[in-house]
């Protein structure tokens, strides 16, 4: 199958780039971190480590900000939407602009988003979106046991949060994502709920739902906000009395552990999965696509890119403000941040190049451009593991030490 024209070019370009990168000479050494503060950037700012930190912890704590309000706001649609059918396509689009900010926060766990096993981690981000452990066999289970009303604190991570509201506003089918050998079929538990009890019951299920995401946005807006628990104090003051990171050096890599998701996540499970590249028995699996009940998985991927472009570049208008290429230029090293600025550009114009509507679409009738979206995708992340992290004495994220792809 032939490459469509923009797909081709972009690919072109992608190359072209890493090529045009590749021949210029790195200094794979970097400079002691006390010759790094205090150098002077071509704009006239003075770069720290400290004042990078502080910028990143501010960017997402602006992010955190915009999530929270937006939740609410969805939350509170949903609860109207349970006596008031007519809301549904309300609650959808809701959920749409909620998921969408998210999907930028994706690329920006650090400290309470992640797991209590790591820095300043609450396990606030499964209870927003489990993704990829979603099980909507188990919501379908609660459907007809109606736990989220009698029990909502058995109701799992998996089955609960943004990925299980997906799947009760956007799924209209009588049918059930378990198999046939499920209790709830066998039982015939799930032939005894009607269409309109069924309806009633995903309204119900769909509400609470979106009151745990807006609880725990609410929690991670409370954990990171200076009037809060002060993480954003935590990040900034590595290494100069922060209780989490004792060295400026383990919030950095912290911070660089993040922007992995491009590739542990965006390359090799929103991408390589359905594509047919890992863990797909078939030329390809649209059905390991993120959000196909929704069809907003070519939104995801841009979105997943613009969070990247935050961190790295900088979260302010047009990406203005401290990003991580700054601290390339700072140990001059500006050729590989061009070359990072522009593979992530790059994979922006790739998604934007897909013709189709949606990525269940795209890869029915034309996988080649989705495909681009994947080579886009991995120059950008061979970047960020062969070189940035190199150069920036930073150690590969745990997700992705065991692929050498």
């Amino acid at each position: 199958m032939k490459l469509k024209r923009a797909a081709q070019t972009l690919f072109v370009l992608s190359l072209v780039g890493l090529q045009v990168y590749s021949c210029s000479p790195v200094n794979h050494t970097p400079p002691e971190p006390t010759k790094i503060d205090g150098l002077i950037l071509p704009d006239g700012t003075v770069f720290t480590r400290a004042s990078l930190l502080e910028s990143v912890g501010t960017c997402i704590l602006s992010e955190v900000e915009r999530f929270e309000k937006q939740s609410q706001t969805f939350a509170s649609t949903a609860s109207i939407a349970i006596d008031d059918p007519a809301q549904r396509t309300l609650a959808q689009q809701a959920w749409k602009k909620t998921f969408d900010i998210w999907q930028q926060l994706e690329v920006m766990q650090i400290g309470p988003a992640r797991k209590r096993t790591d820095p300043g981690g609450q396990d606030l981000r499964d209870s927003i979106y489990a993704w990829p452990w979603g099980d909507s066999c188990a919501v379908d289970s609660y459907l007809v046991s109606e736990l989220y009303a009698s029990d909502p604190a058995n109701v799992s991570a998996e089955a609960n949060g943004l990925g299980a509201l997906e799947y009760l506003l956007f799924y209209d089918e009588k049918d059930n994502a378990c198999s046939p050998e499920h209790e709830i079929n066998t039982s015939g538990a799930w032939n005894e709920v009607t269409e309109s009890t069924l309806r009633s019951r995903r309204a119900r299920y769909a509400a609470f739902a979106a009151k745990t995401v807006a609880e725990s946005a609410t929690s991670l807006l409370t954990a990171w906000s200076p009037n809060g628990d002060n993480f954003l104090a935590e990040l900034s003051t590595a290494g100069e009395g922060s209780r989490t990171y004792g060295k400026k050096r383990i919030a950095l890599n912290v911070v660089s552990d993040a922007l992995g998701y491009i590739e542990w996540a965006v390359k090799d499970r929103k991408l390589a999965k359905p594509l047919g590249l890992n863990d797909c028995d078939q030329e390809l699996c649209p059905d390991l696509l993120e959000s196909k009940y929704s069809r907003n998985s070519k939104e995801n991927l841009k979105n997943n890119i613009i969070g990247f472009q935050k961190i790295f570049e900088g979260c302010g208008t047009n990406n203005q403000g401290l990003g991580f290429d700054d601290f390339l230029v700072a140990i001059r090293q500006a050729d590989l941040a061009e070359a990072v600025n522009q593979a992530a550009q790059v994979a922006i114009a790739a998604v934007d190049s897909i013709e189709e509507p949606n990525l269940v679409s795209a890869l029915n009738e034309d996988p080649e451009s989705v495909l681009a979206v994947h080579r886009a995708i991995s120059t950008l992340s061979n970047l960020i593991r062969s070189d940035v992290l190199l150069v920036l004495n930073l150690e590969l994220p745990r997700m992705v030490q065991g692929d050498n792809d």
